[in-house]
């Protein structure tokens, strides 16, 4: 399995996401905090190289906060949440809201937002090349029970 793999259990297995994504840290050896900012480092490095569209990081960045932020996850972690990933989550949510009197009506807010902060904050990540063009998205698993067996 890769990341691209575990992005797409994120998008497609909503009900069972957070089991899903454990039982992927498991089969990787990976903790909880490595998975976040892998998936977060690699969905940043996508959008900048506009091989995804703003909304389908979003999707991403809004489980991975909700899941950063979870009681499992901060059990598990000490009650932190990791960096990169907790920056990266807030600058995809920067770009979800146009801000009247601020912004001009012609004005993307992921554009003007978030497209910028994340190459602030991947300027130290140079070497992310994941590659989530549509037709290296796996296909929806369909349930976690299925997913486990195929992966045993």
């Amino acid at each position: 399995m890769n990341v691209e793999h575990a992005i797409n259990l994120i998008r497609t297995n909503a009900k069972d996401c957070d089991l899903a994504v454990l039982a992927y840290c498991e089969s990787e050896r990976l903790s909880l905090k490595v998975f976040c900012n892998q998936v977060a480092l690699a969905v940043a490095a996508a959008f900048l190289a506009n091989r995804i569209d703003y909304d389908y990081g979003d999707d991403v960045m809004n489980y991975l906060m909700g899941f950063m932020t979870s009681e499992f996850f901060l059990r598990r972690n000490e009650n932190t949440v990791p960096e990169p990933a907790w920056s990266i989550c807030h600058a995809f949510d920067r770009g979800e809201y146009w801000m009247k009197n601020v912004d001009l009506p012609s004005e993307v807010p992921s554009e003007k937002y978030t497209r910028p902060a994340l190459t602030k904050l991947l300027s130290g990540h140079i070497d992310i090349t994941v590659n989530l063009e549509p037709k290296n998205i796996v296909q929806p698993t369909p349930s976690l029970a299925a997913y486990i067996k195929a992966t045993s």
